[in-house]
């Protein structure tokens, strides 16, 4: 396995992801790597390097693209975790006036102007 993922990286290193067709990194995955153990380690480096992990969604060619830019310029990391970016933009909503609402299902969203108009399944409307 040691090989063939040394291998791997040498070949994404190379790659032109220009050329690579239009499909899920599941598949790209499966199609150009058959050791599950290389598969799953690639797998690893996919959400280190995307900070996310949805291989049957994400486009093979910008994980790869990722992949390619991690190899050469490292990966940055937030320093306290992503968590704290995610405090300071809900406090800095809060500072506005921003009112979050949990377990509502929109059923549309009308845009008028600079305003919107929330329409809920349960009939309740947010302006």
């Amino acid at each position: 396995a040691k090989v063939q993922f040394s291998r791997l990286m040498i070949r994404l290193g190379n790659l032109d992801v220009g050329e690579v067709p239009k499909m899920s990194l599941t598949t790209w995955a499966e199609n150009e790597i058959k050791d599950p153990m290389v598969r799953n380690i690639f797998y690893a480096l996919c959400r280190t390097t995307t900070y996310t992990f949805a291989p049957t969604i994400q486009l093979a060619s910008s994980v790869l693209k990722q992949i390619q830019l991690s190899i050469k310029e490292g990966v940055l990391y937030v320093d306290g975790g992503w968590e704290t970016i995610i405090t300071k933009l809900r406090d800095l909503a809060n500072d506005v006036g921003v009112k979050f609402l949990a377990k509502k299902h929109v059923l549309e969203i009308e845009h008028y102007e600079d305003k919107q108009r929330i329409h809920c399944v349960d009939d309740e409307v947010f302006a």
